[in-house]
């Protein structure tokens, strides 16, 4: 998925980033879309962060449970603030920390929040619910190989969307089978589905923007429910509902 594209949506979701040791990834796309002042380093009771412009940013794993009150007064700080455009936490473990991420964010849905993480399973579930996963990948030749099998399969399913005498509900079905079975997870195949749309510059960035909102929703359901491949049919045929209409 392009980040750079995704950021200059303003009404993007929070976006959660993994398979990565640090922010600087994201920092790049940031300042691909914004001009960055230069970075304040901060320690306020015994919590370091990072402050400029655009983003405030802080490494959860450095910060004790002991200090959450100090942590939670610094972040409705920064939000009553209504200074920056983005809260970027990196996150490793420390699960406490975590909860009460969980239950600012939950209150503040008015503001962009990033995680980042090295580990996807490091972030607990009702965090992940809550941001648009996305996973960084590491260029391997099977991942390589892969990729082009996959896109292959979605210049096929395109080509079914523009042909109106098409059995589409069938063809869908067969094509989720494929997509399942090469996919590791139903997150990578949203983030390479996303961003094959989004680079078809037949369609509308109107439809994009739906189909950004609609797999951001679709991740959470899935994670919910058992009998996964409905959901691989369930968002071609929303597409396609979306590209016709």
């Amino acid at each position: 998925m392009d980040l750079i594209k995704l950021l200059k949506n303003k009404n993007h979701s929070n976006i959660l980033l993994y398979n990565l040791n640090d922010s600087k990834l994201f920092v790049r796309a940031l300042k691909n879309t914004y001009i960055i002042n230069q970075n304040i380093n901060i320690t306020q009771n015994d919590i370091s962060y990072i402050k400029n412009n655009i983003y405030f940013e802080f490494n959860i794993d450095n910060i004790k449970y002991i200090h959450k009150s100090d942590f939670i007064n610094i972040i409705n700080d920064i939000i009553d603030s209504n200074y920056n455009k983005y809260i970027i936490f990196q996150v490793g473990g420390n699960i406490p920390i975590q909860n009460i991420l969980k239950i600012i964010i939950e209150k503040n849905t008015h503001l962009k929040f990033v995680i980042v993480t090295n580990n996807f399973s490091n972030i607990i579930e009702p965090l992940r619910s809550r941001f648009l996963s996305i996973r960084i990948p590491n260029k391997k030749v099977k991942d390589i190989k892969a990729n082009l099998y996959k896109r292959h399969v979605f210049d096929y399913i395109f080509d079914l969307y523009y042909k109106s005498n098409t059995n589409i509900i069938k063809n869908i079905k067969y094509i989720s089978f494929l997509l399942k079975c090469i996919n590791d997870t139903f997150n990578i195949f949203l983030i390479d589905l996303f961003e094959y749309v989004d680079n078809r510059v037949e369609i509308t960035q109107n439809i994009k923007y739906k189909f950004l909102y609609f797999i951001t929703d679709i991740e959470y359901k899935y994670n919910k429910g058992y009998l996964k491949i409905i959901y691989y049919e369930y968002i071609l045929l929303k597409l396609y509902s979306i590209i016709k209409t």
